[in-house]
């Protein structure tokens, strides 16, 4: 433990300068590739995921600790009196994710048991499908109009 670099660090360093040298990236990362659905999805879907469980850890924490109770603080968000537009723009916000990552899990719950990517265009299809029914899906859970 000198300080000094081992063997192997060194050959590491000198490969990320070689590359760095050439201009070449790192790893590959959005700059190299075109956008495609393929990984835009796959993206969405981890990153849903993480934004959702990080809501709730910290909802969940943060409404423990507050000096208020979860119906209190909506009573509060409804008596601010906010254009419609805008709450039912968070409603979407919050349901869109919700209805993709479910839908989106169900396909690839089916892509773990072969079903769905005999050819890149079935892949394409099921992403799509994922997508225009999630923004359905949570369009009329937000602004379906009960009786």
């Amino acid at each position: 433990s000198s300080g000094e670099p081992n063997a192997l660090q060194k050959w590491g360093w000198d490969y990320l300068q070689q590359q760095k040298s050439m201009k070449r990236p790192i790893s590959p990362h959005l700059t190299v590739y075109q956008p495609q659905l393929t990984w835009m999805v796959s993206g969405a879907h981890r990153i849903s995921g993480c934004v959702m469980s990080g809501v709730v850890l910290f909802g969940s924490v943060g409404m423990m600790l507050a000096p208020f109770d979860f119906p209190t603080a909506i009573e509060y968000i409804r008596a601010l009196g906010l254009p419609v537009v805008v709450t039912s723009g968070f409603k979407f916000i919050i349901a869109w994710p919700l209805v993709f990552h479910t839908l989106n899990g169900i396909r690839f719950l089916a892509f773990d048991i072969g079903k769905g990517m005999d050819n890149i265009k079935q892949v394409y299809t099921t992403g799509w499908t994922v997508v225009v029914l999630a923004t359905i899906v949570a369009a009329i859970a937000t602004f379906w109009k009960k009786s």
